[in-house]
């Protein structure tokens, strides 16, 4: 890997970038009347009634939930990082609710403009792409943490159920040490979210 590659790789931490945006990452397949869709729905509405414009995956289920939300009370950017060469087969190329779409080339690059956008995470019950996403920010914090020692932390919030035994599974099974893990708030609410990053823009 060359020199310039190595620094693309760290400059896109996600405690190294300096995102506007709360992330969130979610599922695409609830629906609306969902219990999930209908919490990224308050999630949107709780984020944008405090200020915060919201980054998503830009496509349907939590991403458009948590947009739904966003919308209804405006006045917050609302972001769709998507990829149509790759989900070329979608109707729609961003939900209605987004007020601005960030096309990207590749899976990889959806990702990384993801996390570059974030001043924070938050990580929805979801599957296997939510359980990719919320690995690699691991990841990229453990990066971090070696090379970037002092810089600010952004903090990951998330939902316990399903995340928390699978964190601390993965987190006992390899032996992964307490301060690569400090970046992490669990929780079972929005509201908790919301008082969290209430504190953290003091």
């Amino acid at each position: 890997m060359s020199t310039n590659q190595n620094a693309s790789l760290v400059s896109s931490t996600p405690l190294q970038a300096e995102g506007k945006y709360i992330c969130i990452f979610g599922g695409s397949a609830p629906q609306p009347g969902d219990d999930l869709y209908e919490l990224s729905v308050e999630l949107g509405r709780k984020l944008a009634e405090n200020g915060f414009g919201i980054v998503n995956g830009g496509y349907g289920g939590t991403m458009e939930g948590s947009s739904k939300g966003a919308s209804e009370i405006g006045g917050v950017e609302i972001k769709g990082v998507i990829s149509s060469d790759v989900f070329w087969k979608r109707k729609e190329q961003g939900n209605k609710y987004l007020t601005s779409v960030q096309d990207t080339t590749n899976l990889t690059n959806r990702l990384q403009g993801l996390i570059d956008n974030a001043k924070h995470f938050v990580v929805l019950p979801g599957n296997l792409g939510t359980g990719l996403e919320l690995m690699l920010v691991w990841n990229l914090f453990y990066i971090q943490k070696l090379f970037f020692p002092e810089s600010k932390i952004k903090k990951v919030y998330i939902f316990k159920d399903p995340w928390e035994r699978i964190v601390n599974f993965i987190k006992d099974e390899l032996k992964v040490s307490q301060n690569i893990y400090e970046s992490f708030v669990f929780v079972s609410e929005v509201d908790e979210i919301i008082e969290h990053l209430k504190k953290e823009e003091i």
